[in-house]
């Protein structure tokens, strides 16, 4: 029997219907860790792919990472969003210093990004200044669209206030 892997684990899609009252939020971890388990920072020019907003939602996801070093010496976790691996890094690179072994850092604190266009979503990328010595764990908040007619024009997310 093969070893059941939780990197690989494909979740259903989750769309929102047609109208959204209430609670219009959900909690997902990183869709390049499904189970949230830790992901390894590789030294890799183009960075990889961690997490792909969605394009089937219609939804915002607020986006919360964190980041540890184990090695002796401080380190900089580099972040870049793009549609694909040639953009990353090349307008927007944010770069955030992760201390040696002093426990998990947050380096992205929430902040609410989407996919707009389906044949381009939206990704995370990473990279580090050591290969194999920082690890990231993370998650999303997902807001859905109070009024989800099936476009990305929503203005209003999460909760209502009428």
């Amino acid at each position: 029997m093969a070893e059941l892997n939780f990197q690989n684990v494909q979740r259903a899609v989750d769309l929102a219907g047609p109208v959204v009252t209430g609670n219009g939020s959900a909690r997902f971890p990183l869709s390049g860790s499904l189970s949230g388990s830790p992901i390894p920072v590789g030294n890799v020019t183009a960075g990889e792919a961690i997490h792909t907003f969605p394009t089937n939602t219609n939804a915002m996801e607020e986006l919360y990472l964190y980041a540890y070093n184990y090695s002796t010496s401080a380190l900089n976790l580099s972040m870049s969003f793009a549609t694909g691996s040639a953009d990353a890094f090349v307008v927007n690179n944010i770069i955030t210093p992760v201390a040696s072994r002093s426990g998990m850092t947050l380096c992205y604190p929430g902040i609410p990004h989407k996919s707009t266009k389906p044949a381009y979503p939206l990704k995370l990328f990473i990279r580090a200044d050591d290969a194999g010595a920082l690890g990231v764990m993370g998650y999303v908040i997902r807001y859905y669209p109070i009024d989800n007619e099936g476009n990305n024009a929503a203005e209003l997310y999460g909760y209502s206030t009428e």
